[in-house]
């Protein structure tokens, strides 16, 4: 009986298996751990790993025939959770050499994602001196004989993927308590496991190859919608990107950089992924940096053609920018006019070629997974915008390393109003949405402040994004059930203030996931998760990035950051030769003065370019802003250096809160013990402070007034 439903096992499931030899060659004793998608899982190892083991699984609470009846098959060794008895005969096995297999998750968690751990397999590790092996399997919730799930297109033949990771052992501080080592021993089992997750997913795909697989898997549902209701699926999105392609193909023949300027519209989407298509380069211009700043991203880089739209140009105005361009020969190219040339031959054509859409790329694209899949142009907040080139594999590996550490699911719905031409809503906002199944709404500007709130609250919204400076006007108008639905708000490029952080939490009920990164790091280098979210903090360094923390001279506290992984870009366009990318160096440094907890949090001090000296010491200008907020915590500061009249680096404080005055700051200083090398030299009333699309302060702009 158990011969033939094993020979039934090999006839429906083909396994991929990256690297055998640590199963294999691993010693007697040794603990092997697993993710569990599906109880399938449990069945594909019993069937396909070489070496007999003794697969460990917690009893489910519910009973079932069949699972009771297959389990005796396969001889699965049932255990009550958190039953000492059980545990005590485990160790015992172990000891006398035998192999096995843990689930920490102890049920399945269907979504893929890795759920709740329960640590007792590091401490039957520890017990019995074991080596640990991670094992990562996916793809078996897609059977036909795995639990049936609205969104994931069911196969009766599925490719299924087992991923060792290397042999290792982790030490338990035998000083610990028993309710620190438990908690020490959930950590360090979600990193092993989170870190085989990352190491599983495939990065070295482009990122049309990437929209393929994901369609594959997810049943074709709406994955982008707008505020013209613009709905578009994954076949919508593959037969729009072969129309558009095409056009696109003819009108830019071998120019290979093309630049886009549009908002979060559906139609943008469309013609990213149309580009990535014929393997063309979008560079996406931010609009929002002010005429001369744009004809300078667009000359830096060498731009010829850009795409926009007609009713966009108009509402944005920026008619000037338009004429300026055409002047200096960019070619503009409407979408409006390309969607009039389409015709019903031309879509025919297109629903035809997306039925055999892997030949159709593989013919007329030869980009791989290390060559530059987008440009993007930094803010500009402390100087002028670097055009930076992020590879297909930038992008996939911060992707996998956001999927590994947050449970993103088809059943998630994203709304997004962080615009496309920042690296935070382009790949966060709106490709990992789309290559994790979430439906997500875009919207054209987060500075509609009294609409947003309600449009998350009418899309039900399980996920959103945005900066400390947006969210906090957003809550101003809010009403307290407009962010009900929301169960995550992934935050950045500016820090959360407590005045945020409580009223989300207090008036809304959500917690705000506070993560750093940089467009050169495709975004994403650090994040809280809601396993460890500590207010105060950028949370933990995201898998497989290596950093460090080197000393600055006159800091005495924290260091610089610099982190080195497949996630950091491949370089600066040339400004002389934009044909070519200036090399980096190994490590990429972030430009902020950082520390570390005992946790692994990491907190920012001050941003490197925002430190001066007064009187010897290295003051932090980022620090006195957050002096001054807790002065005037619902106003808007910046403070810039500049060079006095003794040729000396002091400081000036712009504000719009008019009541706010040296005599007054002086006072409170003062009171806190806060020292006078602390004090701005002056305050100047400046009724708008500049603030980029992306909510950081325009630094720039004021230090040039």
């Amino acid at each position: 009986m158990g011969i033939g439903i094993r020979q039934l096992f090999k006839l429906f499931f083909k396994v991929k298996i990256n690297d055998l030899n640590p199963y294999i060659n691993s010693k007697k004793g040794t603990i092997f751990i697993s993710n569990l998608t599906s109880y399938l899982d449990i069945f594909i190892y019993a069937t396909f790993l070489p070496k007999k083991l003794i697969i460990i699984l917690t009893k489910p609470k519910e009973s079932n025939l069949l699972l009771n009846f297959l389990f005796k098959i396969f001889n699965i060794y049932l255990i009550e959770s958190g039953r000492s008895s059980d545990i005590i005969k485990l160790v015992k096995k172990i000891k006398n050499g035998k192999k096995c297999l843990i689930f920490p998750e102890s049920k399945p968690n269907y979504k893929g994602s890795i759920a709740k751990i329960y640590e007792d397999s590091l401490i039957i590790a520890q017990k019995t001196d074991s080596e640990i092996i991670s094992i990562n399997i996916s793809n078996s919730q897609n059977s036909i004989f795995s639990k049936k799930l609205p969104y994931l297109r069911k196969k009766i033949f599925t490719k299924i993927n087992i991923h060792f990771s290397k042999t290792m052992k982790v030490q338990l501080n035998k000083n610990l308590n028993r309710r620190d080592k438990r908690r020490f021993a959930k950590k360090q089992l979600f990193k092993i496991m989170s870190e085989n997750y990352y190491d599983a997913i495939q990065k070295d795909k482009t990122l049309f190859s990437k929209l393929l697989e994901t369609k594959n898997n997810i049943k074709n549902k709406v994955i982008i919608t707008d505020f013209n209701q613009t709905d578009i699926t994954y076949n919508k999105l593959i037969i729009g990107s072969i129309i558009l392609g095409k056009k696109i193909s003819k009108q830019t023949k071998e120019e290979k950089k093309i630049g886009l300027l549009l908002p979060n519209i559906s139609a943008a989407m469309v013609t990213f992924f149309a580009l990535q298509l014929i393997g063309k380069i979008p560079a996406i211009l931010n609009f929002s940096n002010g005429t001369d700043r744009l004809l300078g991203s667009i000359q830096n880089s060498r731009l010829k053609y850009i795409y926009s739209s007609k009713l966009f140009i108009k509402k944005a105005k920026l008619g000037k920018f338009i004429k300026l361009a055409e002047e200096k020969n960019i070619k503009i190219i409407y979408l409006e006019d390309l969607k009039s040339e389409i015709s019903t031959l031309n879509k025919i054509t297109a629903v035809f070629k997306s039925n055999f859409i892997t030949k159709y790329l593989k013919k007329i694209n030869k980009t791989t997974a290390d060559d530059i899949a987008i440009i993007l142009f930094t803010s500009g907040s402390e100087g002028n915008p670097k055009a930076v080139a992020l590879t297909h594999r930038n992008i996939n590996s911060n992707i996998a390393q956001l999927k590994s550490i947050i449970d993103f699911n088809p059943s998630d719905k994203a709304f997004n109003a962080m615009p496309i031409f920042h690296s935070f809503g382009l790949v966060i906002g709106s490709i990992l949405p789309i290559f994790s199944g979430i439906k997500t709404y875009l919207y054209p500007s987060p500075i509609h402040y009294n609409k947003i709130p309600n449009l998350v609250y009418n899309f039900s919204a399980t996920i959103t994004f945005g900066t400390n400076y947006f969210l906090k006007k957003y809550s101003e108008f809010a009403d307290n059930l407009d962010f009900s639905s929301v169960r995550y708000i992934f935050a950045g490029a500016e820090k959360i203030t407590s005045d945020t952080k409580n009223i989300y939490f207090e008036k809304f009920g959500v917690r705000i996931l506070e993560g750093y990164g940089a467009t050169e790091t495709s975004p994403v280098v650090c994040l809280n998760t809601p396993r460890s979210n500590k207010f105060n903090t950028i949370g933990q360094i995201l898998p497989r990035i290596t950093y460090k923390i080197e000393k600055i001279k006159n800091i005495s506290e924290g260091g610089s950051l610099l982190v080195k992984a497949d996630n950091v870009m491949k370089g600066y366009l040339d400004l002389k030769n934009p044909e070519r990318v200036k090399e980096r160096e190994e490590y990429y440094n972030m430009g902020d003065v950082v520390r570390i907890d005992e946790d692994g949090h990491l907190i920012i001090t001050g941003r490197i370019k925002r430190f001066i000296k007064i009187a010897g010491e290295m003051v932090s200008l980022n620090l006195i802003e957050s002096y001054i907020r807790k002065i005037s915590p619902n106003n808007n500061h910046a403070v810039i250096s500049f060079i006095d009249s003794s040729s000396k680096e002091n400081m000036s404080l712009f504000t719009d809160d008019k009541s706010l005055n040296l005599e007054k700051i002086i006072k409170i200083f003062k009171e806190k013990n806060i020292g006078t090398i602390f004090i701005p030299r002056n305050i100047e009333y400046e009724k708008n402070i500049p603030i980029l699309n992306t909510g950081k302060i325009d630094y720039n702009k004021l230090e040039n007034k």
